[in-house]
């Protein structure tokens, strides 16, 4: 699967970026926090712009974000007995639930990219009890920034820290984008230089 999203990534960018960021926000198994990592390699090797990977992921995120506090706001109580139903979602929804209740913004802060399998569901409830607008908005903003700041960064390396050997991550694990770049040589054909 690495190597797929390498390759898509190669061939659609920043589009494949803001759709896998977006639709991670309704718990749809998208491997974004990979493909931030791997945008952030590409940046490093002047494959896309740095600028362009963290503002698609942080705008699809956020839209994301935004569309569930708006399918809660709207949908509600109709919408929130459908998911309790399901095992795997209505085990999420209650931790959700109890978790917005107990830290209120701070759930919202932290489910962007801390505790993300609860972040579709925060942003849902969090509409659906019709949380403040612009107080969600601000914590969701925030949770994002620094979700998309870490993983598009990790695979970045400033000035200060480039290493000959074409290893990339100044922070906490370079491994992780070491292998993204190993993946990355497997998935396209090496150039022949004809």
């Amino acid at each position: 699967m690495t190597a797929d999203l390498l390759l898509l990534l190669s061939q659609y960018g920043v589009y494949l970026i803001i759709a896998a960021t977006f639709l991670s926000c309704f718990a749809v198994p998208m491997p974004s926090s990979l493909a931030m990592l791997s945008g952030g390699a590409f940046a490093a090797a002047g494959d896309l712009s740095l600028w362009a990977v963290a503002l698609g992921a942080f705008s699809g995120a956020v839209a994301g974000d935004q569309a569930g506090y708006w399918i809660g706001r709207k949908g509600g109580a109709g919408f929130w007995l459908q998911l309790r139903a399901r095992p795997k979602a209505g085990r999420l929804l209650q931790r959700a639930e109890a978790s917005l209740h107990r830290h209120g913004l701070l759930s919202v802060y932290l489910s962007t990219w801390l505790f993300s399998p609860l972040g579709p569901y925060v942003n849902f409830i969090a509409g659906a009890t019709r949380l403040d607008w612009l107080s969600f908005t601000l914590a969701d903003t925030l949770g994002e920034a620094t979700w998309v700041g870490v993983y598009v960064g990790l695979c970045h390396p400033d000035r200060r820290d480039q290493r000959p050997s074409g290893q990339c991550g100044r922070r906490v694990d370079g491994g992780a984008c070491d292998g993204a770049f190993g993946a990355g040589a497997v998935a396209q054909p090496a150039e022949t230089g004809k």
